[in-house]
């Protein structure tokens, strides 16, 4: 398979399924993005250098941070600052930040099953880059005290509080921090002052939680979350007897259809039914880059489990254990409006395409027609997003930020 054709397929799949995410060209692929505030527009487009092929998220538009880049390099004695961490690798030059993820270091495979959690830890990175050398410079400044270092100073400060608002609250999000994976979870157990059991035998850290919007298959609301820390290079996620079903009331193929559904919805979780007892559980691998494991990333995944269980249970899986009729129609309802909004966007596609060689008086009229249709299928789409409590499969509510 050829490498771009198959990161072009992947930037190109992952940007229909993201509101927040725009194309801006498709040869070669670059796709835009700003955060909530618009105060950061992030670009990804795929690097080709000589050794390696990379993902790369960069800020090179921003004036301001230009400057502070050109500030950091100043401090390197005028040469670019360059941080690497496994496949990743951080970036910054003239031009202003870049982040990298290289493909040639890890299997296409995993790349590709971790996609959606690689921009994530991207993004992340990128705000961490920014964030910190903002910091750094602001630092000088306030040291020198001149009108000329005032004045950056100043500059720099605004732009601070921008990548602040989007940046995670009270975390080090520092990439140079470097502990084992069980003692980055402790870390982040501790601070949330949660109780916990080191199982030393399994390598596991065992937890659990009652949750208002979750109840078992015997009812109760305690969710169980293994952290298994014993592989050199991953550590699992892992909720043991999520739910148990019974196959004589929920049909084995119902609950496999709502797998596959939430699979596909979340390409970084696995999900698994055993046949034999009926228990289903999801888990989450995170590759380890040097064997380090940051507490947030901790954070973010166990923050997800939780969100996912409590939103899933009302969305689905009370229905599945009790309902399984309702559940059935939930599901097939869902198939049928994703089929359908499919249809509809490669319809018009080739509308789109089929208004080449028209006259300008009558491309003009289709292209009014065009624009109607497309905000009503934005509307329908908006109605859709509604429908799921806008989940989906947004990049701001996943745990994978920042992995």
């Amino acid at each position: 398979m050829d490498l771009i054709k198959g990161i072009s397929a992947l930037i190109a799949d992952f940007v229909e399924q993201q509101n927040d995410w725009k194309l801006s060209s498709s040869t070669p692929i670059s796709i835009i993005k700003t955060d909530n505030n618009s105060s950061l527009p992030y670009t990804l487009d795929i690097s080709e250098r000589e050794d390696d092929t990379s993902i790369r998220l960069y800020l090179h538009s921003e004036e301001s941070l230009q400057n502070v880049a050109q500030a950091v390099l100043a401090k390197n004695g005028g040469d670019d600052y360059l941080n690497s961490d496994g496949p990743f690798h951080t970036l910054i030059d003239s031009k202003g930040f870049s982040v990298f993820c290289d493909v040639s270091e890890v299997s296409f495979d995993q790349f590709s099953e971790n996609f959606e959690g690689i921009v994530g830890r991207l993004e992340q990175m990128l705000k961490g880059a920014v964030k910190q050398a903002i910091e750094l410079v602001s630092a000088d400044d306030s040291d020198a005290d001149t009108d000329d270092t005032e004045s950056t100073a100043g500059g720099s400060s605004a732009s601070s509080d921008e990548v602040t608002e989007s940046a995670p609250s009270d975390t080090d999000i520092s990439q140079d921090e470097e502990v084992s994976p069980k003692e980055a979870i402790i870390q982040f157990l501790e601070r949330k002052e949660w109780k916990f059991r080191d199982n030393s035998e399994r390598q596991s850290i065992e937890l659990g939680m009652n949750l208002d919007k979750y109840s078992d298959h015997d009812g109760k609301s305690l969710l169980l979350i293994n952290i298994n820390y014993g592989n050199d290079d991953l550590v699992r996620f892992q909720t043991p007897m999520m739910y148990k079903f019974d196959f004589a009331k929920t049909p084995y193929s119902l609950i496999a259809s709502v797998i596959a559904w939430y699979q596909f919805e979340y390409k970084f979780l696995s999900m698994s039914l055993d046949p034999s007892d009926g228990e289903l559980k999801i888990s989450i691998d995170i590759p380890l880059a040097k064997g380090v494991l940051h507490h947030t990333q901790v954070e973010r995944i166990v923050g997800f489990m939780i969100q996912f269980t409590e939103e899933t249970f009302d969305e689905m899986f009370d229905d599945l254990l009790h309902a399984p009729e309702d559940a059935q129609k939930r599901i097939d309802g869902k198939i049928s409006d994703y089929q359908q909004n499919i249809e509809a966007k490669k319809w018009v596609r080739q509308f789109e395409t089929d208004l080449v060689g028209l006259s300008e008086e009558k491309r003009s009229q289709l292209q009014r027609a065009l624009e109607e249709l497309k905000s009503a299928e934005g509307s329908s789409d908006d109605q859709g997003s509604s429908d799921t409590g806008g989940k989906g499969n947004s990049s701001e509510n996943s745990p994978l930020e920042g992995i």
